[in-house]
């Protein structure tokens, strides 16, 4: 009984990580909380862990920093991390934080807006930049899609956060959106949202051909004249005027030997 239940709860365990992961509609807000963000409350903090280990594919958050030592150079041994009530931050240098199956349907993004948080005016905010379905860390030739700026509120918490936005140009279809903090000053991330592109204009429908032009046809051009008649044949001659003509030819024909022969004979 003991080796059925282990059969079964393993064959449920298999099924379950063969479920996919639900699309997440990124027009509508998507807020950080301690259930949907990878570690949960503080869970990478103070660490140096290979966040690679920290992955965890059922929530909607995802965090990931810069293992070089160059980079830790911000509160000695800090990574990003969520923080009530200060959201995603507290990091270095390269936090980064994504959010995978965002699904932008058939028209993409053209604006993401960020609601961030971050108190220092004498030391401006260092930027978050924007990745598409690349990991900024992992390839460093990355180029962002979008980076917000001049964020400056009146504190890290929650209670400070304003929403900052930038234009992008995201494709229809599923993504990983990724969002690094470029520089040591980095703020606090607690939710995003997407604006959804216009549909592309409709295809304008091919020109009607227009109808032939008629025929022209020539004014006062004279009509061609009738052709003349054939001439009538001639009539062919009667019986009684072919017995006249023999005997004429007969006649005429006997002078002519008349008169040969009276020249021969002088």
């Amino acid at each position: 009984m003991k080796k059925m239940a282990i059969i079964l709860f393993a064959a449920l365990l298999t099924a379950a990580m063969c479920i996919p992961v639900s699309a997440i509609n990124p027009f509508q807000r998507i807020t950080a909380t301690e259930d949907n963000v990878a570690g949960g409350p503080n869970g990478s903090h103070e660490t140096k862990e290979d966040p690679d280990a920290l992955y965890d594919a059922s929530k909607t958050f995802n965090l990931y920093w810069d293992t070089d030592s160059d980079t830790w150079a911000h509160g000695g041994v800090n990574t990003i991390a969520f923080l009530s009530p200060y959201g995603i931050g507290y990091g270095h240098k390269f936090g980064t934080q994504y959010i995978e199956n965002l699904d932008f349907g058939a028209n993409g993004a053209n604006k993401v807006t960020v609601a961030l948080t971050y108190p220092d005016a004498e030391v401006p905010f260092g930027g978050l930049a924007i990745y598409l379905d690349v990991n900024p860390i992992k390839d460093k030739s990355a180029k962002p899609i979008g980076t917000i700026t001049g964020v400056l509120t009146d504190g890290f918490e929650e209670d400070y956060a304003k929403d900052y936005s930038v234009d992008v140009d995201i494709p229809g279809g599923v993504h990983t959106v990724y969002f690094m903090y470029m520089e040591l000053e980095v703020g606090s991330f607690f939710s995003v949202e997407f604006t959804e592109a216009p549909p592309p204009p409709a295809p304008e429908p091919d020109p009607e051909p227009e109808p032939a032009a008629p025929a022209e046809v020539p004014e006062n051009v004279p009509a061609p004249e009738p052709a003349a008649p054939a001439p009538a044949p001639a009539p062919a001659p009667a019986t009684g005027d072919a017995g006249t003509l023999f005997a004429v030819l007969a006649i005429l024909g006997s002078a002519v030997v008349f008169t040969a022969y009276k020249k021969v004979k002088i």
